[in-house]
Order: C-alpha cells, then structure tokens, then sequence
C-alpha cells in the first residue's frame, strides 16, 4: 500500500481517505491470506495450512519467514530438524505445485567483516544445515551494510539458480524512503559478463 501512494503508510498518522484508497487500489483484489504462526504453531500445522491454501484455497505463491521460527519448538538436534523440514517442504511444494519463498537466517562469518557491515553471503553461510542449499531451485542472498548511510545500497546475489545454472550478483537495489521503493541502481562491481 504504501508503494502505491509513494507514501510510508507504517510511519506517523495518516487520513482513512488514503488508508482506503491506497487498499483499494492494491490490496482489495488480491487473493492474500495472512498466517500469523510466530511461536504458537509446531511444524505440522505449518505444513497442513500451507497445504490448505494450495490445495483449497488456490494459492500459487507463499512466503515462509523465517525457517528457524518454524523449528525452534522441537526438540532436538538444529540439523536433522532442518533436514527434516526442507524434505518435507519440498515434497508440499511437488505435490501441490506452489512457489515457495523460505526466508533463512545466516550463520556468523568467521572473517573480519560480519552480514551487517555487508559481507558477502555464501551458500555455506545459511544456517543450520546444507540441505537449505541442496533442496532450494533457488537461492537469493541480500547483502547491505546496515551501519552507514553511505552504502544504502542491497546487493542481490544468485547463489544457486537450478533453473539455468547462472550466478553471481543480479543487481544493486536502493532504497527511496520518500517512496517506499527500491530502485535498481547500477554500480560499478555489476558486470554481466562476469558475473553471469
């Protein structure tokens, strides 16, 4: 919504005139269903509902933030749990033919610069287990120093791309608060020819 009227509707107060129009022209026509599962859910109502809304709700495209919430009440070891949880979201994805969109945290970097200060994401780096990578067609990592506003920059980086096999940075993306937008903005580092 707040892309549609170039506004941050989250921030401050705003009239129900632009609250309204801004749903109507986005949201009232979409066909979103909103699961709220933080640390109230185990794994198997995750799996049941998203079933649920591919198989009777017609849902194409689900988003599943984030994949260390949806384990952190089983008990056991981090890994197997994580093995066990990609098997079994892989498998609702083939057999109901949904898009999943999982979001994974990173481990910490061993090297001077850590995710926060904009180091660079490797496969390695998802956390937990390696079954993250392996069972993904793709995998998309966001690198940002979030420490200065010098570097407002989002580097999008294909680390896995089953589909073609094609990798390295797609783009740079920048932030316009003033619009709520992220514009693809071209450095200096983005060579297709290298990086593609």
């Amino acid at each position: 919504m707040s892309v549609a009227v170039e506004k941050a509707l989250h921030l401050g107060d705003h009239d129900q005139k632009t609250l309204e129009s801004a749903y109507n022209s986005t949201m009232k026509n979409w066909n979103l269903f909103l699961y709220d599962h933080f640390g109230s859910a185990d794994p198997d109502t995750i799996y049941s509902r998203i079933e649920f809304m591919a198989l009777a709700l017609d849902i194409k495209i689900i988003f599943l933030d984030h994949l260390s919430i949806l384990i952190s009440g089983l008990e056991g070891e981090e890994r197997k749990m994580i093995d066990v949880t990609m098997t079994r979201l892989r498998s609702l994805v083939a057999k109901t033919g949904i898009k999943l969109f999982l979001v994974s945290h990173l481990r910490r970097t061993q090297t001077d610069k850590n995710h926060e200060e904009g180091a660079r994401v490797t496969l390695g780096q998802l956390r937990g287990s390696a079954a993250i990578s392996q069972l993904s067609d793709t995998v998309i990592g966001l690198e940002r120093n979030q420490q200065t506003t010098a570097e407002d920059t989002t580097t999008l980086r294909l680390l896995k791309n089953r589909y073609s096999g094609e990798v390295g940075i797609a783009c740079s993306l920048k932030y316009q608060p003033h619009s709520c937008r992220y514009i693809e903005h071209e450095t200096e580092t983005f060579d297709p020819a290298v990086e593609f």
